[in-house]
């Protein structure tokens, strides 16, 4: 059983971590590690990991884990990290806080966290493409009434000089006939 669910985080690309909300240190996976460009030797720490969520996606974050630990809440984020590097990676994390004994004082926030970037890249390049689209929608639709009007205005000059034609045919005639 514990091989088939190392089988299946490992598989998955998961990151395990475990955060002990009273000393706020976190246990975590070698994967959570790389997941957020942070050292195999290195403490993590809720500040830690705080340093590496990109500054705008901090306070969601922080109001996330108030409301896991005040509420009982699971815990569903997406987030940008900021890594070493100063490359940008999407995250999605999902975690469940443990009680105590008594279920009265939360003990452990306890989850998961996967690397969600070519996802939300694909969302943000779908997102631009529809913005084109409607932009390019928006000027098609402006060309195919400038058209109209051109064609009508078109139409209705050929007409008013066709109408002349005629009057000054059907005067001609008419003096022609006297």
């Amino acid at each position: 059983s514990e091989e088939q669910v190392r089988l299946a985080v490992n598989a998955s690309g998961a990151g395990l971590w475990n955060l002990n909300i009273h000393t706020r240190e976190f246990w975590v996976t070698d994967r959570t590690r790389e997941l957020f460009g942070i050292g195999y030797e290195e403490r993590l720490s809720l500040d830690r990991f705080l340093d590496v969520i990109h500054p705008e996606d901090r306070p969601s974050i922080l109001q996330a884990l108030q409301r896991s630990q005040e509420f009982g809440e699971n815990l569903s984020i997406e987030y940008r990290l900021r890594l070493p590097d100063d490359s940008i990676r999407w995250v999605a994390t999902r975690g469940r806080v443990f009680f105590d004994q008594a279920k009265s004082q939360p003990q452990f926030l306890k989850g998961a966290t996967l690397d969600i970037t070519l996802s939300k890249q694909a969302e943000i390049d779908l997102r631009q493409h529809e913005q084109e689209l409607t932009a390019l929608t928006g000027r098609l639709i402006s060309n195919q009434e400038e058209e109209l009007q051109r064609l009508s205005r078109e139409l209705h000059d050929d007409l008013t000089q066709r109408l002349a034609a005629i009057v000054m045919d059907l005067g001609l005639l008419g003096k022609t006939l006297q």
